[in-house]
């Protein structure tokens, strides 16, 4: 454990213990999940993490710079090999919050109704009903996420920043959008911002908007006290805003006013103890100069950082204040890889992930078995003793990552894990990838372009390059964990020709999810696409499958049909 972050929490929490047994123990945890947004991996943090350019490696801020972020990684249990299923902020949030493949968005399922593969973009994956449409199983927000099962198993649920996952429309006034979040299973949404702080519905409220991480972190303060006044466990699904450069974050900190909010003017956000805590309450200026001194450059990932992991230290002492922080699971990740954001590739689905949680893992954990973000869902609810009361594609870790049997530990580190992106697919299972990226001009993808170490339009390759390929991302037979090793993808070491078997294997498995998650289907969670059903799927001819009962209007464009909603594992749970 760092001396320093250590014995700053450690004292705090002895000197707050009999305040903890006054407040008495809780059975089940509360549960915090945080995705930044456009967080750099820090090279310092554990994990694979392999480069294109050895000008990308990032180490600022320096580990002294966010003590925060550093207690969370250095207490707790760090994910070696976490991926997102889903390399772009809302798609991952998506994954996040439903434990499910993106592809599988009802919305995103009446949107490519009558394509034969799920486009896999922000506008198409959303957290909303299709009601009246006829897609089966369509109640994303209303039914189909872990808020609402929190909400339903007597948890007090909270939203607070990013949350992108609203329909793509300028047409919400900041109180219709809160109550659009409050829809789909959270009792408090505040300080919500509904996509990136660029474009009309930015333009539509009429004011300045800007990143604002005192008050994110303030009501995400203020939930956790009013779920400590009614003595409930809770859920938070927190979204910081920084680092993402859709605004500028240098610019905020010297210009901005921490009383600008996104939803208006309101009072200087009140940040009840911590560092700087104080500042704030005299001058909020005063302590966003703190974050400009603290930096050691003007670049908005370095400072976006520094104000994040002061937003997570105030956080983390009002937890401590209530005698709640060895009982609260906090799990904090990037929403995608930045360096390969936009690609399939390891540099955009690889992300950092630390999950702290005294009272069941200890300092120094790590975990090396492939999780991905569809996983955390299944996860935290099994953790928190509830039940899941829809089907979801990930499966919890919970067990896995304190066991000790070999069997196990092998199982995890070799199972298969989908990517999704606009039309690309790829699949890993154990050390292999396998990807299969489309090759038409309408493709926005970079994954060919990162390929070809070309980033410009005009030398788009001929069709069909690239289109299929394979990787083997160990290194003398384990993960590559150092940065001096070599990196297959970077070096374009294609071993297509030499692995047929392998690449028939894999090729077989990306059909079955594309089969297991086509638009025109009932979803289908029997079907496993793994190595041991790889027979299965190669015998399967997915193409002939049948399609969900309902009828398309051809003179609309649009699907219709009986609203085919009910989900068997929601209906044994009634």
């Amino acid at each position: 454990m760092n001396s320093f972050v250590g014995k700053m929490y450690s004292l705090a929490g002895i000197l707050m213990l009999p305040f903890a047994i006054c407040q008495g123990v809780r059975d089940k945890p509360n549960i915090i999940i945080v995705q930044a947004d456009d967080l750099h991996f820090l090279e310092y943090w554990e994990g694979t993490h392999v480069h294109f350019d050895n000008s990308q490696r990032v180490y600022l801020p320096k580990a002294s710079s966010i003590p925060n972020i550093e207690y969370l990684r250095r207490n707790g249990l760090q994910m070696k090999q976490a991926h997102t299923a889903s390399p772009m902020c809302g798609t991952s949030r998506y994954s996040t919050i439903t434990g499910r493949y993106p592809s599988r968005s009802a919305w995103g399922r009446w949107w490519d109704f009558d394509n034969d593969v799920r486009e896999v973009t922000i506008p198409a994956v959303k957290l909303a009903d299709t009601a009246g449409t006829g897609v089966p199983r369509g109640r994303d927000c209303t039914r189909n996420n872990i808020a609402q099962v929190f909400q339903g198993a007597g948890y007090r649920t909270g939203m607070v920043g990013k949350w992108h996952l609203g329909e793509w429309t300028n047409d919400l006034g900041y109180r219709q959008l809160q109550e659009s979040v409050r829809n789909c299973g959270f009792d408090v949404s505040e300080a919500v911002y509904p996509h990136n702080m660029a474009g009309d519905w930015v333009r539509r409220y009429g004011y300045e908007i800007s990143h604002n991480m005192e008050h994110v972190a303030a009501e995400a303060i203020d939930f956790i006290q009013g779920s400590v006044r009614r003595d409930e466990n809770f859920f938070l699904y927190l979204n910081p805003t920084v680092p993402h450069g859709s605004n500028d974050v240098s610019d905020t900190l010297r210009y901005g006013d921490c009383r600008q909010s996104v939803g208006g003017w309101i009072q200087t956000p009140d940040i009840p103890r911590g560092k700087y805590s104080q500042t704030i309450r005299g001058d909020c200026g005063s302590y966003r100069q703190t974050v400009l001194t603290r930096a050691t450059s003007w670049s908005d990932k370095e400072l976006g950082t520094i104000w994040l992991d002061d937003a997570m230290g105030w956080i983390i002492k009002e937890l401590e204040y209530h005698g709640i922080l060895n009982n609260t699971l906090i799990l904090f990740q990037q929403d995608q890889g930045q360096e390969g954001k936009g690609t399939l590739y390891e540099q955009g689905t690889h992300i950092a992930q630390f999950v702290h949680y005294p009272d069941k893992y200890l300092p120094g954990s790590t975990f090396d078995g492939l999780v991905s973000t569809i996983d955390i869902g299944p996860t935290v609810l099994d953790i928190a003793g509830i039940n899941p009361t829809y089907h979801m594609d990930g499966k919890s870790w919970a067990t896995a990552v304190a066991s000790n049997h070999q069997p196990t530990m092998e199982s995890w580190r070799n199972r298969c894990i989908f990517f999704e992106l606009q039309h690309d697919r790829a699949v890993q299972c154990g050390c292999d990838i396998y990807m299969r990226l489309s090759t038409t001009r309408e493709s926005w993808t970079r994954s060919l372009h990162l390929l070809q170490n070309r980033l410009d339009w005009s030398s788009f390759p001929e069709p069909n390059w690239g289109r299929n390929q394979l990787y083997n991302m160990c290194h003398n037979g384990d993960f590559i964990y150092s940065p001096h090793a070599p990196n297959p993808q970077r070096n374009g070491r294609r071993l297509l020709n030499s692995n047929k078997d392998k690449v028939d294997q894999l090729s077989a498995l990306v059909d079955c999810h594309l089969g297991k998650t086509h638009p025109q289907r009932v979803p289908d969670y029997d079907m496993e696409c793994s190595l041991e059903t790889v027979q299965v799927c190669q015998d399967v001819d997915w193409f002939e499958l049948p399609h969900w009962p309902g009828h398309y209007d051809v003179a609309n464009g649009l699907p219709i049909g009986p609203l085919v909603d009910a989900d068997p594992l929601e209906m044994n749970a009634q």
